[in-house]
């Protein structure tokens, strides 16, 4: 376990790479300076020259920094410039003004929270995560603002919550304190989808029932492919919505995200609550039909296809509408939907046959149903991984047989 004698220490250990938080690196000018570009492409009348106190942190690792208009940047840093504009932005766009409150849960080592306070310096941001991660966003944090006022929640302090802080950091097993505390906007980016299922559950019902808050932004995997007919754990999809949403933002892979980040699909949204004074479950199927209607009209696995089918099924499921999502989802696999996601071709195995008997044989004992299928299919001379599937299709089919 890494030891370190100073606050530094640990802030350069987890705005590392290595460090498993981001996927943070050096050397790539080109890309910081794409999406310095297509930043400003993406939110017009926003223009980075104009801000010079939205830079890199002096505390990051110094390799991964390169200077446009003398001002510090890393790819990382933009990657969190991206959700913050998209949040705050969406929001503003609404009709609610600058966000007062905002919740994070899975902040890692702060780079969000960082970004939200330099340009919202009056804002009261909450950082849930595990405790090994507070530890390094609390060192950040506190180096970034040393004059900031800030709470760490435990079972003895739990009634300073009423007071104005900047920063909160909340332990995941101390969440249950914030029942009943209302938040402009919760966000999750990349942790939803390292999350089991019943993990997914949890963080959706603290959402949704057990704190207040009028919108919700994610940027998670989205259009998983899985072979052999198995997934890790049982996190088909997420993050797992209730009817009472109203889309936003809905965007498939946009290239801000992956240019940097092209090793699987990613789904950013921005999602509305709708008061709970409004909820009229009786007219949930009528909403669902509406919207299905017009995701016909879109062009088949098309963002705004997607978004129109994926929101009527959140409010009310019918064999109609999953059926139709599920075809969508075979399209996709037909013609991948990242432009950079290559189909495997035909394997050749003639060269390592023999290691391969030895390999395929203890698959077929493990799981001989998937290995058959995938074996057949390489023997007609199809794809070599033609039964692989999106964990979302899991899902879905699974939603089916419940209805």
């Amino acid at each position: 376990m890494a030891q370190f004698e100073i606050a530094e220490q640990a802030v350069l250990y987890a705005n590392h790479g290595s460090a498993g938080f981001d996927h943070r690196e050096g050397g790539i000018r080109s890309i910081v300076d794409f999406k310095l570009r297509e930043l400003e492409r993406l939110f017009p009348g926003f223009i980075f020259a104009e801000h010079p106190e939205l830079r890199e942190s002096l505390y990051c690792d110094p390799e991964s920094i390169e200077e446009f208009w003398d001002t510090p940047y890393s790819n990382i840093f933009l990657w969190h410039t991206n959700f913050y504009l998209r949040t705050s932005t969406t929001f503003s766009d609404s009709g609610q003004g600058d966000i007062k409150r905002a919740i994070e849960i899975g902040c890692g080592y702060g780079g969000l929270a960082r970004i939200y306070k330099l340009m919202n310096p009056g804002i009261s941001y909450t950082l849930v995560d595990l405790p090994e991660s507070l530890f390094f966003a609390h060192n950040f944090l506190m180096l970034n603002f040393p004059d900031a006022k800030i709470l760490y929640l435990n079972e003895d302090n739990q009634q300073k919550l009423d007071e104005h802080y900047d920063f909160v950091f909340v332990p995941v097993q101390a969440s249950p304190s914030l029942a009943g505390r209302s938040f402009d906007v919760v966000t999750n980016t990349g942790s939803l989808q390292e999350m089991s299922g019943e993990t997914v559950a949890f963080w959706m019902d603290f959402i949704e029932r057990q704190i207040e808050v009028k919108a919700f932004f994610s940027c998670n995997y989205f259009l998983k492919l899985n072979y052999w007919g198995e997934v890790s754990g049982d996190n088909l999809i997420c993050p797992i919505l209730d009817p009472y949403w109203k889309s936003k933002h809905f965007k498939i892979n946009p290239p801000v995200i992956t240019t940097d980040a092209h090793s699987t699909n990613w789904l950013e949204f921005y999602v509305e609550r709708i008061p709970s004074g409004e909820w009229d479950d009786c007219e949930l199927p009528r909403d669902a039909a509406e919207m299905s209607e017009q995701a016909r009209l879109e062009s088949k696995a098309s963002d705004e296809w997607f978004e129109k089918l994926w929101m009527s099924i959140w409010k009310f499921p019918t064999e109609e509408s999953i059926r139709e999502m599920l075809y969508g989802l075979r399209v996709c696999k037909q013609r991948p939907y990242k432009r950079d996601l290559v189909r495997p071709k035909k394997v050749d195995l003639s060269f390592w046959w023999p290691q391969t008997v030895r390999v395929f044989r203890a698959m077929a004992q493990l799981r001989p149903r998937p290995f058959v299928r995938t074996l057949r299919s390489y023997r007609r001379g199809r794809h070599f991984f033609e039964s692989s599937e999106y964990s979302e299709e899991r899902f879905y089919k699974k939603m089916l047989t419940k209805l």
